[in-house]
């Protein structure tokens, strides 16, 4: 049996405008200058992946490094029967 490991990244960018003050997209976008449907994905989490263009811009405005945005957690480890178990 092989033991494997299922992690989930997200990104939290709307807990930490909300410690900045923001209380919107709309406020995000004007902070950021990111384009309207950019900053309303990313306050209502509904992003999928994201450019360095856009990392870069929440962490200038924010003051925060790359990491702050994002959160890792790791799911129970799962069996997995090997190929050489047969």
């Amino acid at each position: 049996m092989l033991l494997y490991y299922r992690g989930m990244i997200r990104l939290i960018v709307r807990e930490v405008a909300e410690r900045a003050g923001i209380k919107s997209g709309y406020e995000l976008m004007q902070k950021t200058g990111l384009p309207p449907n950019t900053a309303n994905s990313l306050w209502k989490g509904t992003v999928k992946r994201i450019d360095i263009s856009t990392l870069d811009r929440l962490c200038i405005a924010f003051d925060v490094p790359p990491a702050q945005l994002f959160e890792f957690r790791r799911e129970a480890p799962k069996r997995r029967a090997s190929a050489d178990a047969e």
